[in-house]
């Protein structure tokens, strides 16, 4: 039971694997703050917003909630920087995030579609 319990963690620790290798060029990109029943990580979401306000305050970008608990997606649909910036920018909030939990790092794939959530 406990090598079943310990199996368990550990496919769900690769599972949310941040780091991918970058075999083609990085169209989109995502960064989810999730939640697993008790709210997202607060202390990385802000230090994100303060990444962003900070050195990256003329990227646009879209916020998109999408749970009950405050889930929410920055997606970067189009980064306007150079492949340059464009993978500094990537690795550098690689290393901010890579400390916290609750979050999942997404390239090259679509933004998800908010919910329309009771007020």
């Amino acid at each position: 039971m406990k090598s079943l319990f310990l199996f368990s963690i550990i496919l769900v620790l690769l599972g949310c694997a941040t780091y991918k290798n970058h075999t083609q060029p990085i169209q989109s990109f995502t960064v989810s703050f999730y939640s697993p029943g008790n709210g997202i990580n607060q202390e990385a979401k802000k230090a994100y917003d303060t990444f962003l306000t900070e050195k990256y305050a003329k990227l646009q970008f879209e916020t998109i909630l999408w749970g009950r608990e405050g889930e929410i997606d920055y997606c970067f649909s189009s980064i306007s920087l150079s492949e340059k910036n464009k993978t500094r920018f990537i690795q550098e909030t690689n290393d901010l995030l890579s400390k916290y939990d609750r979050i999942n790092i997404i390239e090259n794939e679509e933004c998800r579609k908010g919910l329309n959530l009771p007020k």
